[in-house]
């Protein structure tokens, strides 16, 4: 099986030389986004400065797996109680504070059914993009 592969700088350099393409094995592994039926992605962005959180919660309209790039998105968040929410924000906090982020960030959680939480063996944290700096 092939796949298209598209690389991010600094990796770019080191493949321009071969094809764009890979042979899938257990030594290529390739990561499948599959949705997850009936439950949504929930976006935070945020940013942190002098360990102040500021943040706007988005929920996606798509079940979970579409990319945010495509995603249809409404804020403030129309389907959440407001203990997702508090958790979601408890959580973003926790995540910041972990990675001593300092500006902005975003995290994209799953919610099914209203709750955060999906057990095993689902995590619910999808994504963590630090876009500022972290020390």
């Amino acid at each position: 099986m092939f796949v298209g592969l598209r690389t991010p700088d600094p990796w770019g350099a080191k493949f321009a030389k071969k094809p764009f393409t890979v042979c899938v094995s257990r030594d290529h592994p390739v990561v499948i986004t599959k949705y997850i039926e009936q439950a949504k992605e929930i976006e935070i962005s945020a940013v942190v400065k002098d360990g102040m959180v500021m943040r706007y919660i988005s929920e996606h309209i798509e079940n979970a797996g579409v990319h945010s790039g495509g995603a249809t998105l409404i804020h403030p968040p129309q389907d959440l109680d407001l203990q997702t929410v508090r958790q979601i924000e408890e959580a973003t906090a926790k995540i910041g504070n972990v990675l001593n982020v300092t500006g902005p960030f975003n995290i994209q959680f799953i919610a099914k059914n209203n709750e955060y939480d999906l057990g095993p063996p689902y995590c619910p944290v999808v994504l963590v993009r630090v876009e500022g700096y972290w020390y």
